[in-house]
């Protein structure tokens, strides 16, 4: 009796080894499993915040960090002394604000404007007149002023030596189109000689193309609608033929320009070029009342160096302009 006791003790016993070592292999299983649950269900939440942190990202790319504003402002105090007009009093004049909201939506496309409020908007102001005998007021509905949607374009980045604007864009004829912030020429007052015969910040619908190929050089080239012979004279020649005093412009026939500028100098307004200009202007007067052609053609070239302390601009200007005696700008 005490074989068979001790082999009943020694078979609980074993069985108790089995039973124990069955369940701690279970609970090591267990442990296991639930270690790679705990670690897929963090992948999944790892992957998650990921893909919520690049929606996120996406989002905001094409939010406020896409937009940007700059833009600067001038006024000028003028000290009048004119012999001629000892009673003219000394003038403050709000030039002009100029905006230029951006947004760009990728790496190679971008939508460009320019905003113009110059001297103070538009209104109604008063002006009084000095040179009549006892004074004279004039009311003025524009109060001197403007607002004016000065460029507004797509910008095509392409590669360095290819980009195209098309829209409302800026003719770079002449020197005094790219030298027009303030600080970028001499004087209070505009390049007079370019102000008193072709227009002075001269924007056009169209397209442009422009590029900088061997490092050195910088051409821009524009296709836009051309201007209107009606508004030409002999005081201002082609001036006024720039059609901003109507509401919808003529576009019967375009006008091309071609600059092409070598850069020699660290700063980036130190270079010499040249620019020409052609279109017809009879066709895109308001009314078919000339069936002859009027040809604008202009030459221009320029010098500009800029590096401290020294400062050169200069320019000349070539213009011809075809039938003039049977517009209003035969002298």
């Amino acid at each position: 009796m005490l074989k068979i006791y001790d082999l009943m003790k020694l078979f609980r016993y074993l069985l108790f080894l089995f039973v124990t070592n069955f369940m701690y292999s279970q609970i090591s299983r267990d442990s296991l499993a639930m270690k790679k649950l705990k670690a897929e269900i963090k992948d999944e939440l790892l992957k998650e915040i990921q893909n919520q942190k690049k929606i996120y990202e996406t989002n905001l790319n094409h939010g406020l960090d896409k937009f940007s504003l700059h833009g600067y402002a001038v006024v000028n105090y003028y000290n009048y002394d004119y012999d001629t007009d000892p009673t003219l009093k000394d003038k403050i004049d709000a030039e002009r604000l100029n905006l230029y909201p951006e947004y760009q939506f990728n790496d190679w496309i971008a939508f460009r404007s320019e905003i113009e409020f110059e001297h103070g908007g538009t209104g109604a102001s008063i002006d009084y007149d000095t040179q009549e005998e006892f004074g004279e007021f004039e009311q003025e509905i524009e109060k001197g002023g403007s607002i004016k949607l000065e460029q507004i374009y797509v910008d095509f980045l392409i590669k360095p030596y290819l980009n195209v604007k098309v829209g409302r864009i800026k003719v770079l004829f002449n020197l005094a189109q790219s030298l027009d912030d303030p600080d970028e020429y001499f004087t209070t007052h505009r390049q007079e000689m370019e102000n008193a015969l072709t227009p002075l910040g001269w924007y056009e619908s169209g397209i442009g193309i422009y590029g900088t190929f061997a490092k050195k050089f910088n051409y821009y080239f524009t296709f836009t609608n051309g201007l209107d012979s009606s508004g030409f004279n002999s005081s201002g020649w082609i001036k006024n033929g720039h059609q901003e005093r109507f509401e919808m412009v003529n576009a019967e026939s375009f006008a091309t320009m071609l600059r092409l500028d070598y850069k020699y100098g660290k700063h980036k307004h130190t270079y010499v070029g040249m620019s020409a200009y052609i279109g017809d202007s009879a066709t895109n007067r308001p009314k078919e009342d000339m069936k002859e052609s009027a040809y604008v053609t202009l030459l221009e070239g320029h010098f500009t160096y800029n590096e401290y302390p020294l400062r050169i601009y200069t320019t000349g200007i070539y213009g011809n302009l075809e039938n003039s005696n049977i517009t209003r700008c035969a002298v």
